[in-house]
């Protein structure tokens, strides 16, 4: 189906199983896209979603099934005023492979692309360009609910205006992988069940191995690991105990 829709409550509501959208466009809708709640295996391909009033993508599934975009470019231009380009809520899981997510406003602060919301949901993306004109993106995505998960692999256009990659879950398990053109590091960061390969900075609370090309400082989660790759005898390898850094090696 390829289709369009400008202004309505509602872009495209899918429901039942084998949904497929192929092209098309809907923007300036309340939302432009509503998984509802009985959708089942569906599908969206070459597909562009500007500006909302909510959502650009509302997944409401409560069946598990999979919803999979190919090359779907989400943008706000600054025409409405959207929450979140993705909501992933229910036991929807969300993949996205390729596509943009193009925030167009150059001022203010957004604090999240994508929400998680629900303890069941999964939000993935496999090599999503992220692009702001200037706006600050706090997270690109939030994983809002305990036990929500992902696997992040986000392409950032412009480093700059991106503050984090995602606000982790309290009890989920997210992979992250983003690369950074301008900055990047692989550093892993192990919450409760959480990993992350971004490079970001790791919340307090979390126990991290880190490489960097100096020596650490200030306070730190028992148990964390640093490895300082220009380092020589004696300052190389550190340890975290009783929330200090221990020079081990």
């Amino acid at each position: 189906m390829n289709s369009q829709a400008l202004e309505c409550v509602t872009g495209v509501r899918l429901n039942g199983e084998n949904n497929s959208i192929e092209g098309g466009s809907y923007s300036s809708n309340d939302t432009n896209v509503l998984i509802d709640t009985a959708a089942e295996d569906t599908v969206l391909s070459a597909v562009s979603l500007d500006d909302a009033n909510t959502y650009h993508l509302d997944c409401e599934t409560t069946n598990g099934s999979d919803v999979n975009l190919f090359g779907v470019h989400f943008e706000n231009a600054g025409q409405e005023a959207y929450t979140d380009m993705i909501l992933v809520g229910q036991s929807c899981t969300v993949n996205l492979f390729g596509g943009m997510l193009y925030e167009n406003r150059t001022t203010g602060t957004q604090t999240e692309l994508v929400k998680v919301n629900h303890s069941g949901a999964s939000f993935n993306a496999y090599g999503v360009r992220a692009f702001s004109a200037g706006r600050t993106i706090t997270d690109i995505v939030n994983f809002s609910a305990s036990g929500a998960t992902g696997t992040l692999y986000f392409h950032l256009v412009n480093a700059a205006p991106f503050s984090g990659i995602f606000t982790s879950p309290t009890d989920g398990r997210v992979f992250d992988f983003t690369r950074n053109l301008s900055a990047y590091q692989q550093n892993a960061y192990f919450g409760v069940t959480t990993l992350n390969l971004s490079g970001n900075t790791a919340p307090s609370t979390f126990v991290k191995v880190e490489t960097e090309n100096t020596t650490p400082s200030g306070a730190c989660q028992t148990g964390s690991l640093w490895m300082n790759s220009t380092g020589g005898a004696g300052t190389t390898f550190y340890a975290c105990v009783a929330s200090a850094w221990v020079n081990v090696k």
